[in-house]
């Protein structure tokens, strides 16, 4: 049974799908001829090999295949696959990066540190895609391409590895934007998620100015906001609210919450602000 999953912003898109063979091959070509000026990242779950300009290029599960939506592609594989496509527009990637895409597609083997990257960015997209921010989904997907256009390029110097760091910062905000409701999620969680330390975790946050937990803190504190503001939640208590909105603490919950916006979370609730 087929199964797909689409999400698109801009001219910015990502798309899941699993099924026919056939039906692989027709969608990745509608999608180029729907976004010639994109650029497209293609992750596949099992071994295939694709026909582009004449060039037969092999796949592994875990490789990415990097090429221009305008040059048509043919998949060969079994019957059923598992395909998960991202394609960004060229207007938001740098010049100098976007000339560095090969224009007759390149494969980055699993092998390479930055290919394990860029699949544990990209991937999770088809599941945050519809909660996160437009600017944020904006964001990952053109730090992405940017980074896989490095890596093409074969640029190793201080600029790939400022992209890496710059890619790694806004999955670590998309994550936190999505998951900051569970109490559970910390710096560990999204260290696991994104394969790197919790050292590098905290750098990259740090060298953006602002630490993970300050950024943690806000997010929930804004969704503790938005749930006492509404008329929905009038009936439930501020300790189940902080509780829902990532708090396992109450008097941190209130002292942040007066620090940040200057009232106390029951103000808000009484409609006094």
């Amino acid at each position: 049974m087929a199964e797909m999953f689409y999400a698109q912003v801009a001219e910015t898109s990502v798309l899941r799908y699993h099924g026919e063979t056939s039906r692989i091959s027709r969608g990745v070509n509608e999608l180029a001829a729907a976004t010639p000026d994109n650029l497209a990242i293609l992750a596949y779950d099992e071994s295939v090999d694709l026909v582009e300009g004449g060039q037969r290029l092999s796949l592994r599960p875990g490789d990415l295949y990097l090429y221009h939506p305008s040059r048509p592609v043919e998949v060969i594989g079994d019957d059923c696959l598992g395909l998960s496509a991202f394609c960004v527009a060229t207007g938001l990637i740098e010049s100098a990066h976007a000339e560095m895409w090969s224009p007759s597609g390149a494969v980055l083997h699993r092998e390479r540190a930055t290919t394990r990257l860029l699949r544990a960015v990209l991937l999770p997209l088809l599941d945050l895609a519809r909660d996160l921010p437009e600017t944020t989904f904006l964001s990952t997907l053109r730090h992405a391409a940017q980074v896989a256009a490095l890596e093409v390029g074969g640029r190793t110097h201080e600029r790939g590895r400022e992209a890496k760091r710059s890619l790694r910062l806004h999955r670590a905000q998309a994550l936190i934007e999505v998951r900051h409701r569970d109490p559970a999620f910390g710096p560990g969680v999204a260290a696991r998620e994104l394969g790197c330390s919790v050292r590098l975790i905290h750098q990259i946050f740090e060298a953006a100015d602002r630490s993970f937990g300050a950024h943690l803190l806000e997010a929930r504190l804004r969704t503790a906001w938005k749930l006492l503001a509404s008329p929905d939640n009038d009936q439930r208590a501020i300790t189940q609210i902080a509780y829902d909105s990532g708090f396992n603490d109450l008097s941190t919950f209130h002292r942040a919450f007066r620090r940040m916006f200057g009232v106390s979370p029951r103000d808000v609730r009484s409609g006094l602000i």
